[in-house]
């Protein structure tokens, strides 16, 4: 399902951004400085300041803003998402190229808050070719956690950003392509219907009218393969 990734989009309007930068600009963050492994040659790995918001208010505002995504909801058939970690980067901070681990999640988000700094490019591979995303205020990015990628050091300004992991609520990742794609094209049959005016969870005949209905049928297919997972 890689052809739907990277899931590059404006997610954030202004009003939530600015309510967000006056939570995260009151934070007292970490230093995030992480070392390799290896104790001969030690090597910095990540620099930059992390931590989480103290009120679970904002919290709320970026899950919202998620829940309202349909394309974040058809590719990830989200089951639950961490609360954001804060990460702000300074002049000569960076993440090098890494992955993330599958014990945080099946996707990660990317969303920045700022876009007057320098530098602090987001870097992933994407199918053998290595793409440079510049993300403009309230844009974020959904990738697999085992995507490489990095951050490209920040030479001017503070880039501001949060980070967040979503479990899927299928973990067969082949089973999660069919159900994903189920869930798309319910999603399309249901803005058509909407267009024309037509309520797309109402069968006026009743189950025989609801069994002949793909909107019908596409939501009875996501519902086999989530009860296949329990």
């Amino acid at each position: 399902m890689i052809e739907y990734f990277p899931y590059h989009r404006k997610l954030l309007k202004k009003k939530i951004v600015k309510e967000l930068l006056n939570y995260f600009d009151q934070e007292q963050l970490e230093p995030g400085t992480m070392v390799g492994n290896n104790k001969d040659q030690i090597e910095e790995v990540k620099q930059a300041y992390n931590g989480n918001f103290a009120d679970p208010y904002p919290n709320k505002m970026v899950w919202n803003a998620l829940d309202l995504d349909d394309g974040f909801a058809w590719r990830t058939l989200p089951k639950s998402t961490e609360p954001p970690m804060l990460s702000r980067s300074e002049v000569g901070h960076f993440y090098h190229p890494h992955h993330d681990s599958p014990f945080l999640g099946d996707y990660s988000t990317t969303i920045l808050l700022n876009d007057d700094y320098e530098g602090g490019e987001f870097q992933l591979r994407v199918g053998g070719e290595i793409k440079n995303y510049r993300l403009k205020s309230g844009e974020a990015i959904t990738y697999p956690t085992g995507m490489d990628h990095c951050v490209r050091p920040v030479t001017k300004g503070e880039r501001k950003a949060l980070i967040l992991w979503t479990k899927s609520d299928v973990s067969n990742p082949f089973l999660r392509e069919i159900s994903s794609l189920a869930q798309k094209a319910s999603l399309i049959i249901r803005d058509e219907k909407e267009r024309k005016g037509i309520n797309p969870y109402l069968y006026p005949e009743g189950i025989e009218d609801a069994s002949n209905d793909p909107h019908f049928l596409l939501n009875k297919i996501i519902t086999i393969i989530a009860r296949a997972e329990s």
